[in-house]
């Protein structure tokens, strides 16, 4: 391979140093190797467990790393914002602190950024509960790589897809240039970010599974100042707090088109209650009446239409279990993914 991308992984630390040094082991079993490796660590509680992963990953394995702590705790978009700014590398790949990189996924970024000079990657990725990673889930967007450039449309389909921040990969010096605070508190700075990076250049989605997604019943944000004044609950997932977190999505994605001169957010709530099934099934478990006042309450931020409806009756009815597995095996099915609105 020649004229080889330099590639700076980019990870926002706090809490599960066990998981972090899984993270680290699966970057030394890459063939294709980072340029750097970049760690911001939190101030969380588990900081000297964070750095004696770190200290050992550092003695034994062979890629650089750079490794920063904060003074106080930043808060989730801050510090993603700040691990983002030390990168050196020609391309960021970001990946959560308790996610794996699958077995060849940083030569498949690096041979699809020689191929089609993206400013952006939006990966395929496998989710597992927590320790269970030969029970994964696999997600796609698309059968086949699919380039694509700018338009609401498109706007509102990225924004949507960028939730999750591992395996997202884009141009380091464009984002350097565009970080903001603007967004902080909301959780989805990558969102924010990568729409903005879409403006100046194509987008890639690629088929392939470049990370493995840890599922966990709850994050621990709300921990920072900013976050506190929301409602979220650290290690916890209430009925208000993932309402408030949807609020803030869509109050991000607001932030944004305003500042890019488009209104895709109608268009983005349409695609938001269609593929609501996961966070409709947040709560499924819950009495009756607190269930249909979640729905309610989801309905009065902007979601709706029939299949969000239908999401919340087949899972009451026929329980999360077997919906999942109704789900799951409508995913191998179709082998990807498909737009439904």
């Amino acid at each position: 391979m020649t004229n080889d991308p330099r590639i700076s992984i980019c990870i926002p630390a706090y809490n599960r140093p066990s998981e972090l040094l899984e993270l680290l082991e699966s970057i030394q079993k890459q063939k294709y190797q980072p340029f750097e490796v970049i760690i911001c660590e939190d101030n969380s509680p588990e900081r000297l467990k964070i750095r004696e992963v770190v200290e050992y990953a550092k003695k034994n394995f062979r890629f650089l790393i750079k490794y920063f702590e904060n003074r106080k705790n930043l808060g989730y978009d801050s510090n993603l914002r700040k691990v983002i700014s030390l990168a050196s590398g020609d391309y960021v790949f970001l990946s959560g602190n308790d996610d794996i990189l699958s077995g060849n996924s940083l030569q498949v970024v690096a041979e699809k950024i020689i191929k089609y000079s993206p400013y952006i990657i939006i990966r395929s990725y496998a989710s597992f509960y927590k320790n269970l990673i030969d029970d994964k889930t696999v997600h796609r967007y698309v059968s086949d790589d699919y380039i694509t450039n700018f338009s609401l449309e498109e706007a509102a389909w990225l924004f949507y897809r960028s939730v999750l921040v591992s395996g997202l990969v884009f141009k380091c010096g464009i984002a350097k240039d565009l970080q903001s605070k603007s967004v902080d508190g909301t959780l989805y700075y990558q969102n924010y970010l990568l729409t903005k990076i879409f403006v100046q250049g194509p987008a890639l989605y690629v088929p392939d599974v470049l990370v493995y997604n840890r599922l966990l019943d709850a994050g621990d944000f709300g921990s920072s100042e900013i976050e506190a004044k929301g409602d979220w609950v650290p290690g916890k997932r209430t009925i208000k707090s993932s309402v408030y977190q949807m609020s803030k999505f869509f109050e991000c994605a607001e932030k944004v088109q305003s500042e890019i001169n488009i209104n895709f957010s109608p268009r983005l709530k349409v695609i938001a209650s269609a593929y609501s099934y996961s966070l409709v099934a947040y709560h499924a478990d819950k009495p009756f009446f607190d269930f249909i006042s979640y729905i309610r309450s989801l309905r009065k931020i902007g979601y709706g239409g029939v299949l969000f409806y239908l999401y919340a009756v087949f899972l009451k009815i026929l329980g999360i279990k077997i919906c999942n597995i109704l789900l799951n095996k409508a995913r191998v099915f179709f082998g990807f993914t498909r737009r439904l609105v």
